[in-house]
């Protein structure tokens, strides 16, 4: 990512190695007991042979697949979504990107550490006014205790309110530093996202199409047959989607198919029922988990239509997005 544009919702590669040889016994019985357990699409190691060339990647450490680790805080999904929808859109702009296979397994979650001495006011603070789009709630001398408190919305309580002069909403920022932030620069401008304990990343590049230097790299997924025959999930639906959108050309550059997938994360993270507001966290809690469980509804549908041209048309218009941001100056 350049200067004008930059983000670190992407996996950091750090290695590429080049291996040959069988596949290793111990690795096939993890596989084995993977697939004995959840099933496996992939085939099994057996079909390589002994002296099969193998690409390691090894990237750095950024949490588990979203699949297995979707939080029961409304306002860590909504975190996440900010998140995912700011990445797309940063690489949007600076490489033409598509991701193209954002499925669940393809976003990781990273927890930040609870730390009490982070968080002053579980034990000190008390304030009633609200933040857009993490509204603060109380906090009484009655419910300060870690075990009765949602263990995202504590990361929360470390943050100062301030006003945004120009459109009289509130934000949630940060005095002392940006260790509960997430930032991005999309055009020169910096964003804070408020990250709820949680921080996304996005993997596997596998059918991505993106433009560096004056070249560009894609898949062509027009002679892919079994791709779009699948049925099931939704996730399959948007294959089909991504098909028909772009008429079957895989070269150009398409940013609606990044607005299809951040629906389709949508549908996963919203919250359906109101008992999720309040199933994992105390009184203190249930008014910004209800506030923000409306706010995901509403995310689900205003890109149910795919009516915003790419991921950037998104975080520029949608309400959201643009109450969300807080920017700085670099002077």
């Amino acid at each position: 990512m350049g200067l004008t544009n930059c983000t670190s919702g992407f996996v950091e590669l750090i290695k590429v190695h080049l291996l040959q040889g069988a596949f290793p016994s111990c690795m096939k019985k993890l596989w084995e007991a993977y697939d004995r357990v959840k099933g496996s699409e992939n085939d099994h190691p057996n079909i390589f042979p002994d002296d099969q060339l193998w690409v390691v990647l090894e990237s750095a450490f950024c949490g588990v697949p979203l699949g297995d680790n979707i939080p029961s805080c409304p306002c860590a999904r909504l975190s996440l979504l900010l998140q995912v929808g700011f990445s797309l859109a940063v690489a949007e702009q600076e490489m033409n990107f598509e991701h193209r296979d954002l499925h669940l397994g393809n976003v990781l979650v990273k927890e930040s550490p609870v730390s009490r001495a982070r968080n002053p006011s579980l034990s000190s603070k008390t304030s009633s006014s609200s933040s857009y789009p993490f509204p603060s709630g109380s906090v009484s001398s009655s419910s300060t205790s870690p075990k009765s408190y949602c263990k995202y919305c504590f990361h929360l309580e470390g943050v100062e309110e301030e006003s945004n002069k120009e459109n009289k909403e509130h934000f949630i920022i940060e005095k002392v530093n940006n260790y509960e932030y997430v930032e991005f620069r999309l055009n020169n401008q910096m964003i804070r996202v408020p990250k709820c304990g949680v921080t996304a990343y996005l993997i596997d590049f596998t059918l991505s199409r993106l433009e560096q230097d004056g070249g560009f790299v894609y898949v062509d997924l027009s002679s892919d047959t079994t791709l779009f025959q699948s049925k099931g999930d939704y996730q399959f639906d948007i294959y089909r989607r991504m098909k028909s959108h772009n008429r079957n050309d895989w070269k150009k550059f398409s940013p609606k198919t990044n607005v299809m997938w951040f629906h389709f994360l949508t549908t996963k993270l919203c919250c359906d029922s109101p008992e999720l507001a309040s199933s994992s966290a105390a009184s203190t809690c249930i008014e910004r988990h209800a506030i923000c469980c409306e706010q995901l509804k509403d995310l689900e549908l205003s890109t149910r239509r795919f009516k915003y041209k790419s991921a950037f048309d998104l975080v520029t218009t949608h309400k959201l997005f643009k109450n969300c941001r807080y920017f700085f100056s670099d002077k």
